[in-house]
């Protein structure tokens, strides 16, 4: 196994992009204005690979036109704080350890981690969990397998899952979310409008006392249950609107404090 380490110096934010067809990469703290480049496998391997500032953005892939499967490198980026991240895997986890400004992830197979994101974040894969701590912006996610979590949601949340479940601490945006086979629970919803869709799953969500919603709910084969009063009046003064519907799915709306 041989090391191959580039350095870079920038004076504007750092952005990162890198394409790794086998192996994982970790994004760590590293020197503000300084991106630091790691990658570790065979040697054929490594001198396969591009490692170039591009007007600003380091770029990290391996040369085009090359035919047949590539060895498995792994990559490490130590970066200051505040860094756009762009990330395409084909199996491989990304774990991002460190405080980043973007996340950006399109992965085949692997999961996903990262602690703290001050902007959006989009991730999508076909294999893999994603989980994130903290969410500055908009968090918008895809999973064909694989389950979704977050903490922390400061924008809109919109994901979907074909067979995981999705688990929201708290979403101070709007959330749209769609489930095959999952389900759906947001801890603490603050936003003004909240739609779900699910086939096989629970809804299960955590709103405060003392707001208004519109409501509609709808289970074909599951229990509508609420701490809170329903009523078919109409409601006067500002409101937020909650619309679940699911197949064979129960529908839980609980107090948040």
């Amino acid at each position: 196994m041989t090391r191959r380490i580039e350095r870079f110096e920038l004076a504007e934010r750092p952005r990162v992009f890198f394409r790794l067809p086998a192996g994982e990469a970790r994004v760590l703290a590293g020197e503000e204005g300084v991106i630091e480049i790691r990658l570790s496998g065979r040697d054929s391997a490594l001198e396969r690979y591009l490692v170039e500032d591009r007007g600003g953005q380091i770029v990290v892939e391996p040369e085009s036109g090359r035919i047949g499967r590539w060895s498995r490198v792994d990559l490490e980026i130590r970066v200051g704080p505040g860094a756009d991240i762009h990330a395409r895997l084909a199996s491989g986890d990304v774990v991002v350890t460190t405080a980043v400004e973007s996340l950006a992830v399109d992965s085949g197979s692997g999961d996903v981690e990262a602690d703290l994101v001050t902007g959006d974040v989009r991730v999508k894969t076909a294999s893999g969990d994603i989980v994130i701590g903290e969410v500055g912006g908009r968090l918008e996610v895809a999973a064909a397998a694989g389950d979704v979590r977050a903490r922390s949601v400061a924008g809109d949340l919109n994901a979907k899952t074909a067979s995981g479940d999705i688990e929201i601490g708290e979403v101070s945006g709007s959330v749209v979310a769609h489930a095959a086979s999952g389900d759906v629970e947001i801890t603490k919803f603050l936003g003004d409008a909240f739609r779900v869709r699910t086939l096989s799953g629970d809804v299960r969500l955590g709103v405060t006392s003392g707001r208004r919603f519109a409501v509609e709910f709808q289970s074909l084969s599951g229990d509508v249950r609420t701490d809170f009063p329903v009523s078919g009046d109409q409601i006067a003064g500002p409101t937020a609107r909650l619309a679940v519907k699911t197949m064979s799915g129960d529908i839980v709306v609980r107090s948040a404090g």
